[in-house]
């Protein structure tokens, strides 16, 4: 029977009431693959429709629809939206992303049969896709500075439980001499420290603040990078730090960092069933963020959009 929640909605609410029973109806008959596509997409044509002040009321009314219960099976969604350790997108969540379900295992929770169609689904969507391939181009980049410098020193700034590190062969060859991972997560440090440390990797537990006040003194490095920060950094902090981090490369090394691109697919969803919200930059933006870097002291800039067009990178050589 279909559950319809339209009776009393203002004109702005019956499209998406209609969107959110209509995908409801197919994910509890057993369609979840054309159910959740067609939950997407709606809402994201919703978003890109909707005031900011229209948007905020629709997510609020999609929480409190009766679909909720269905996606909230899923790990992914779950987990992003009870935020555990205080904020959406921590490790454990990006682990889930990268596969591993049972890094759930913190709700104490078995996926239920439909859990696992929807995190099947919600696992392989190009946002989650993109995210494992940054994963492996920052993998290559570590690989790439690695021969070039002698005694390399690289930096990951919100380091979560550096999966990258899975993936170079530089780092488990122990051919980088130091390499640091930052992050404000104690318990995102000491499972990267359980998985790499006998790698040679170190660990500072810090925020981003002493980063900007210069009260961290932690050398120069040949690769600075930080994949997730940016998408929750307003424009006059993203701008800072970049400037702080360049200071803090050697001569020729690089400055690496990502942001999520505006009106990705997911978008809709991530903000309403997942609530979590982005700071989506378009290249241009992206691009700027060298602003209060001196032109001369920037050898070559690279801004490029990963295959599953998701994420943008912007890379920073050093004269």
């Amino acid at each position: 029977m279909r559950a319809t929640i339209r009776t009393g909605l203002d004109n702005e609410l019956l499209p998406l009431g209609r969107l959110l029973d209509e995908a409801r109806e197919m994910v509890s008959f057993g369609d979840v693959v054309a159910g959740m596509n067609n939950l997407f997409q709606g809402l994201w044509q919703s978003r890109i429709e909707s005031s900011t002040e229209e948007w905020r009321r629709k997510t609020t009314f999609c929480v409190h629809h009766p679909i909720r219960g269905l996606v909230h099976e899923d790990p992914i969604t779950r987990r992003s939206y009870l935020k555990p350790r205080g904020y959406p997108g921590d490790a454990e969540l990006l682990d889930l992303i990268y596969g591993d379900a049972s890094a759930n295992s913190s709700f104490g929770d078995e996926l239920s049969p439909l859990g696992s169609q929807i995190y099947s689904f919600t696992s392989r969507d190009s946002s989650a896709s993109a995210v494992r391939t940054r994963r492996h181009i920052l993998s290559r980049l570590i690989d790439e500075i690695a021969p070039l410098r002698r005694h390399p020193r690289i930096l990951s700034v919100a380091a979560v439980h550096l999966r990258e590190a899975s993936f170079s062969s530089a780092l488990r060859d122990r051919r980088i001499r130091e390499f640091v991972a930052l992050d404000q997560d104690e318990k995102s440090l000491l499972e990267a420290m359980s998985c790499y440390g006998r790698y040679g990797i170190t660990t500072v537990q810090s925020s981003i603040r002493p980063l900007l006040t210069r009260k961290h003194h932690l050398g120069k490095f040949d690769l600075i990078y930080s994949t997730g920060l940016y998408d929750y950094l307003n424009a006059a902090t993203a701008h800072r730090l970049s400037a702080k981090l360049f200071e803090m490369l050697r001569p020729g090394g690089l400055l690496a960092v990502t942001n999520f691109r505006k009106n990705i697919p997911a978008v809709g969803y991530m903000e309403s069933f997942m609530d979590w919200w982005l700071i989506l930059r378009d290249e241009d933006e992206l691009a700027s963020l060298d602003s209060e870097i001196h032109p001369c002291e920037v050898a070559q800039k690279r801004v490029f959009v990963e295959p599953n067009q998701n994420i943008i990178f912007l890379v920073l050589s050093k004269t």
